[in-house]
C-alpha cells in the first residue's frame, strides 16, 4: 500500500514568510605552528616531543590585524541578533526583515573590505618590522603575498528557501507516518524556540525602557535625597518599535500571547516624542507604568 504525504502547516506557514540565510567569513589568524621551536622547548624541558606545539604570532598583535579579527566577531554577533536559529550555522530570517538585514550585510563588508586594505597596504612594512621583532624565529615563507591574504579575509551572503522535502512520492503507510511526524516535530522545534526568542526580546526591551524611564533615589550622608533618572536611548525606542513591526507580520507559531503583547507595546509607544520623554516627567512616569503593566498583565513583572 503507498501514501501520498501532505506538507505540514508549519513548514509551509515558514516557507512562505521566511528564508534561510548563513553569512561565512574567513579570516586570516596571523599564527603559525613552528616546530624547530617546539622541538627546543620539549628538549628543553625533558618531555615529550608531542607534549605541546609552539605557535608564533606573526604580527605581534598589530593593531590593525586585531580590528579585522575583531570585525569578524563583529558580523557574527550582528548575525546572531538578527536572525532565529535553525540548523549549523544557517539561521532563519522573517521574509519582512530582509531588506534592512541585506543593507546592514553590505555596510559591514564596506567596513571589511576599508579594514582589509587599509590592512594590506601597510602589510610589506609590517612583515619587515617582525624580522626585527621575532629575529631567530622569523621565516619569510610564513608570510602570505598580499593576494593570498586579500582571499583570506572575505564575507559570504548565501539565501536558500525554507527546505519542505518532497512530499509527492508514494511511500510506504508506515514511512509516510514517520516522516510526517518527524518534519512536523522539526519544524514545531524551530517555531517554539523562535517564539521564545520573540517573546524574550518584547520582554528585554520593555525591562530596558521600564528601567531607563525610572527614578533612583539614594539618601546622602547629610540625610537630603539624591535622584537620578536613567538615561534614554532613542535606539531602544526604535528597537522596540521595530520588533512590533516584525512581530506584526512574522508570527509563525500564531501565538495570542505574542500578538497581545505587540498591540499593547506598540499602543504605548507610537506617538511617543524621545524629546519629550527626556524632559517630560510626567511622560516618563506614563511610559514606564504602562510598560510595566503589560509586564505584570503577561507575567513578567517583578
Amino acid at each position: 500500500m503507498s501514501i501520498q504525504l501532505t506538507k505540514p502547516k508549519s513548514l509551509i506557514d515558514l516557507s512562505s514568510s521566511a528564508i534561510l540565510v548563513n553569512v561565512r567569513t574567513t579570516v586570516w589568524t596571523g599564527t603559525q605552528t613552528d616546530d624547530e621551536v617546539s622541538d627546543e622547548i620539549t628538549a628543553l624541558k625533558n618531555t615529550d616531543r608531542d607534549a605541546g606545539k609552539f605557535a608564533k604570532h606573526l604580527l605581534a598583535g598589530d593593531p590593525q590585524h586585531k580590528k579585522l579579527v575583531n570585525h569578524r566577531q563583529t558580523v557574527r554577533n550582528w548575525f546572531k541578533r538578527r536572525t532565529y536559529a535553525w540548523a549549523g550555522q544557517w539561521g532563519i530570517l522573517p521574509v519582512v526583515n530582509y531588506p534592512t538585514f541585506n543593507e546592514e550585510y553590505k555596510a559591514l563588508e564596506t567596513k571589511l573590505i576599508e579594514l582589509r586594505e587599509d590592512f594590506l597596504n601597510a602589510y610589506p612594512n609590517k612583515v619587515s618590522d617582525m624580522a626585527f621583532k621575532l629575529n631567530g624565529m622569523f621565516r619569510r615563507e610564513d608570510y602570505p603575498t598580499v593576494e593570498e591574504l586579500r582571499n583570506k579575509f572575505t564575507m559570504r551572503l548565501y539565501t536558500a528557501e525554507v527546505p519542505q522535502g518532497d512530499f509527492r512520492v508514494q511511500i510506504a503507510h508506515d514511512l509516510a507516518e514517520d516522516l510526517t511526524n518527524h518534519f512536523n516535530k522539526q519544524a514545531q522545534s524551530t517555531i517554539d524556540n523562535m517564539l521564545n526568542q520573540q517573546v524574550n526580546q518584547l520582554v528585554e526591551v520593555m525591562q530596558s525602557i521600564s528601567h531607563t524611564c525610572g527614578e533612583n533615589v539614594v539618601e546622602r550622608e547629610d540625610g537630603s535625597l539624591k535622584v537620578t533618572r536613567g538615561r534614554l536611548h532613542t535606539e531602544t525606542l526604535k528597537k522596540a518599535l521595530a520588533y512590533c513591526d516584525t512581530f506584526k507580520a512574522f508570527n509563525p507559531a500564531g501565538d495570542t500571547r505574542l500578538d497581545a503583547i505587540r498591540i499593547e507595546l506598540e499602543r504605548v509607544l507610537t506617538g511617543v516624542d524621545m524629546d519629550e520623554l527626556k524632559k517630560n516627567d510626567s511622560t516618563r512616569a506614563y511610559v514606564k507604568a504602562e510598560v510595566d503593566d503589560i509586564l505584570s498583565k503577561f507575567g513578567f513583572g517583578n
